[in-house]
């Protein structure tokens, strides 16, 4: 079964015979113009997809590059502090990490529960994720929260209080024993 561009052409070929020559020429020069007509359009075209395309690729590989070149400082103040907890006894990785009860299925039902949005970041439609880092004790209690990354004050504030109200962690152990283990989880404040 011929398709509607052969039938098409068919029909303009047997057109393009019965015309007198000099008809027939500019019947071909008209033609001829509008090929070349769809043939710039196709060059613009590609023009048109072509330059955003590459535009793209070389933002891509700008980002790339100061994405993995980028100095976030909130980690580094938070390996400074690092020593500070050692002499204290507290590590970052164990044999065995604290767990909250139930996983981490129960730990975001928790922070879900327990966390009150403030009204003003409300009113202002602030939103963010918040880093906090604390220290599950031998006796599976929270203690010294601190915020590594901030959104906003009041969502800080608001994680800091969420955070210092989980307790009962399945301590860590190391070596066989337990111990005191500093952890970090984000707690982000998502307006619906």
């Amino acid at each position: 079964m011929k398709d509607f561009d052969d039938i098409f052409k068919e029909r303009l070929e047997d057109f393009e015979m019965k015309l007198p020559a000099t008809d027939r020429n500019a019947f071909l020069k008209r033609k001829a113009a509008r090929e070349h007509a769809a043939k710039r359009r196709r060059s613009y075209l590609s023009l048109a997809v072509g330059i955003p395309a590459a535009a793209a690729i070389i933002m891509t590989l700008f980002m790339t590059t100061y994405m993995f070149t980028t100095y976030e400082p909130s980690f580094v103040d938070e390996f400074v502090v690092a020593e500070e907890d050692l002499e204290n006894g507290v590590v970052y990785a164990a044999d065995l990490m604290p767990e909250y009860p139930g996983g981490p299925v129960a730990m975001q039902a928790y922070l879900a529960k327990e966390m009150v949005y403030p009204e003003w970041a409300v009113k202002d439609s602030i939103q963010g994720r918040v880093l906090v880092s604390f220290i599950v004790e031998k006796d599976g209690s929270v203690t010294d929260p601190k915020v590594l990354k901030k959104a906003h004050p009041l969502l800080d504030e608001e994680a800091l209080r969420v955070v210092s109200g989980m307790s009962g962690w399945n301590p860590g152990m190391l070596n066989g024993d337990t111990c005191r283990v500093r952890m970090t989880i984000p707690v982000n404040f998502r307006l619906y």
